[in-house]
């Protein structure tokens, strides 16, 4: 019954760790700036989009929680954002939410402005097809199941090795 338990255990810590933002883009030096960018979901599809971003100083790494961060994609469509601190669960990071319209290939720039100056990143990322609506739910689907799953088989368990029974 022990080994069932780290099996769960297991099992719910083995679910990929993600930073606030999703994965990482790119992590680049740029000016007095070391710019970070973080995408979710991972991996990317066309659809609803975060795009976060962390700014560090060059020398320290400390973060900069003073500047304005605007984000341009280019692909199907040009798309521009003003990432904010205020949208960020973690307000060390600025973030931007966005609607990719389609899959494919797609460059972002991320520029930087603050008193210590300024400075602008850029890159490329595949995006996918959108996901199914219901797909998205999966693994909250799922947990229930789970759950059910493992009590069906904790009940079983329970009954076979219960001591004092009498076997008719």
């Amino acid at each position: 019954m022990h080994a069932l338990r780290c099996l769960c255990a297991w099992a719910v810590l083995a679910l990929p760790l993600l930073a606030d933002g999703g994965a990482v883009l790119s992590r680049q030096e740029s000016g007095p700036f070391v710019i970070t960018v973080f995408a979710a979901p991972v991996p990317v599809r066309a659809g609803p989009l975060d795009l976060t971003v962390l700014v560090q100083t060059r020398d320290e790494l400390k973060p900069v929680l003073d500047a304005d961060v605007s984000i341009r994609l280019d692909g199907a469509s040009e798309i521009r954002a003003l990432a904010s601190r205020s949208k960020a669960q973690n307000k060390l990071l600025y973030a931007a939410a966005l609607q990719l319209p389609q899959d494919g290939e797609w460059k972002y720039a991320v520029s930087v402005r603050s008193t210590a100056g300024q400075a602008t990143i850029s890159g490329a990322f595949q995006a996918g097809q959108s996901a199914p609506p219901l797909a998205s739910y999966a693994l909250y689907l799922a947990i229930p199941l789970v759950l059910i799953a493992i009590f069906v088989l904790h009940q079983w368990l329970s009954r076979r090795s219960a001591p004092g029974r009498i076997a008719s």
